[in-house]
């Protein structure tokens, strides 16, 4: 070898080394670059929608007080609340309650809260909403001086459109809320009574006695879930095609926009499913819509979800779904979505028929729940962590199924159950009689305006309603959807005639069957039924909670 050739393999030797130096730095910053992108947990786009807690600082009295939805009223000398709030909670429960008609000697009647509050200039020519989650009976509301709504039902959570009434800046307003808890209270437009507020079965724990917020958007919005006040139906989140074994499903956002920028735009949805670690594991591609002023439709986002985690009893995982809207490429509104997946069928047939959850039969065992859930000292406004302790004592007593007593359960009784796996039929308003005329259309609206806030909530497997139901819920395995007369559900399909089946435990589970027709009642399943499933065991009968 000459001395020439020696020099050059060297070079060369000397070249590969300090490259495999240099490469294994960059290789090793390369993996670290993607696991770090692997892990930092999702930041979604920065939007003009914010929701602000409207629970403190109310000012009250238990009486009713004449003017006192002016601004100018003197309400100095009133005690201050917070909401949820309840003026029963210090005259319920003094008697033990042996007999019927519920609760005696609450006070019944009259009664106000006033908030004073300022909003910032900055949110000027933004969209305001104000939200109940409920109140009890009934109540006036009133923004600086001005009847702004009317809430009457009892039951579900009602929206207000204040964004040309309010004052922003230094102006403070006072928002005023006279409220009535008698049992005589009549529906103003048509003086009928509402058949479900009854003090036995229904107590009413009078008050604003549910959260309060305030929302703000931008004016190319997703609209609220609260068709009660604001005729808008939200964002529903649902899925289908499920591959239990392989652990994928295609996920579909259906959201509801509404253009309010008084010019035209082109509007597109997407959305991200997100996991409880904060990690991407799905993007929906959607479409894209020229809206005109003032026009109101829903947009579709659509995609597969792999590596699921489907919810269940055992395994109650949520992710969190984020709707992103965008104009020409700008995010203008991003909302969220807390929910899971799963697949639930109703099946009949002697020794197979009942509840499958992802493909695999459940045992429902639980309570018939009265809905407002009161506790002495208390009545039914309580703090949120209360709920969720009840719900954690539900299964700590091995129950995985609550059945809601007549009324519909309040939104925070509805997300306790899914954070602990409890299978819920939520009913909407009744007492258990056939009714006709207005009050039968009370009834309608009230299942209409609870099904679409909880139309994401994969716990409610159905609804329940009382004799003479008409069709009014269907129970196909996927969401309920209100079919009212003239109504088509959600999803597009044609009204259908649909058998709903009820899964009780009380001593022992107990299958019921009721068929559409008017004035049909609840018969127990019996096994010479052709058309009613039945639970056959091969096991013994369990004690109730084994």
């Amino acid at each position: 070898m000459t001395a020439r050739s020696f020099h050059h393999k060297f070079v060369l030797y000397k070249c590969q080394s300090a490259m495999k130096r240099m490469l294994v730095p960059l290789i090793l910053c390369a993996l670290a670059l993607v696991g770090a992108a692997q892990t930092t947990p999702y930041t979604p786009p920065t939007s003009p929608r914010s929701r602000m807690s409207f629970d403190l600082n109310w000012k009250f009295a238990r009486e009713d007080a004449a003017g006192a939805e002016a601004p100018s009223f003197d309400d100095s000398s009133w005690a201050t609340v917070s909401t949820p709030h309840t003026f029963n909670d210090v005259d319920s429960f003094r008697q033990i309650i042996s007999h019927s008609g519920g609760d005696r000697g609450t006070y019944k009647g009259l009664s106000w809260y006033r908030k004073h509050f300022k909003l910032p200039a900055k949110l000027e020519g933004d969209k305001i909403f104000l939200e109940f989650e409920g109140m009890r009976q009934a109540g006036d509301i009133f923004l600086n001086g001005q009847p702004v709504g009317l809430y009457e039902n009892g039951v579900t959570a009602y929206g207000v459109d204040i964004s040309t009434a309010v004052h922003f800046g230094n102006r403070e307003n006072v928002l005023a809320v006279k409220l009535d808890n008698r049992t005589t209270y009549a529906e103003r437009a048509t003086n009928t009574t509402f058949e479900w507020n009854a003090n036995d079965f229904n107590p009413d724990h009078g008050g604003i006695n549910r959260h309060v917020w305030l929302h703000v958007t931008g004016k190319i919005y997703q609209t609220l879930p609260l068709y009660y006040g604001l005729e808008s139906t939200g964002v529903y989140v649902h899925a289908a095609n499920f591959n239990i074994a392989g652990k994928s499903a295609d996920v579909t956002v259906d959201s509801e926009v509404r253009n309010a920028s008084g010019d035209r735009a082109t509007v597109e949805l997407s959305a991200v499913i997100v996991d409880r670690t904060g990690q991407v594991r799905a993007r929906l591609a959607g479409n894209s819509v020229d809206m005109v002023a003032g026009e109101k439709t829903v947009l579709n986002a659509t995609g597969a979800l792999k590596g699921a985690r489907f919810w269940s009893t055992g395994d109650p995982y949520l992710y969190d779904v984020y709707s992103v809207l965008t104009v020409d490429g700008k995010v203008v509104d991003v909302d969220k979505v807390v929910t899971g997946f799963r697949k639930a069928e109703f099946k009949g047939g002697a020794g197979t028929g009942g509840v499958y959850l992802n493909d695999k039969f459940i045992y429902l065992k639980g309570f018939a729940q009265r809905s407002s859930n009161e506790w002495a000292g208390l009545g039914q406004a309580y703090p949120d962590w209360m709920h969720d302790y009840q719900a954690r004592m539900i299964r700590d007593n091995g129950a995985n199924y609550v059945r809601w007593m007549h009324v519909a359960p309040q939104r925070v009784d509805v997300d306790a159950a899914d954070r602990y796996g409890i299978i819920q039929i939520c009913p909407a308003g009744d007492k258990e009689r056939d009714v006709t005329g207005r009050q039968w259309e009370q009834r309608l609206e009230v299942m209409r305006d609870t099904i679409l806030p909880q139309q994401s909530q994969h716990p409610v497997l159905g609804g329940r309603q009382h004799r003479g139901h008409r069709g009014t819920y269907a129970a196909d395995g996927g969401p309920a959807q209100a079919m009212g007369p003239g109504r088509r559900p959600r999803d597009g399909r044609p009204r259908q005639r649909q058998r709903r089946v009820e899964y009780r435990h009380h001593a022992h589970c107990r299958v019921l069957w009721r068929d559409d027709r008017p004035g049909s009642a609840d018969r127990p399943a019996h096994r010479t039924h052709r058309h009613v499933p039945r639970i056959q065991r091969a096991t013994p009968r369990p004690r109730p909670f084994d």
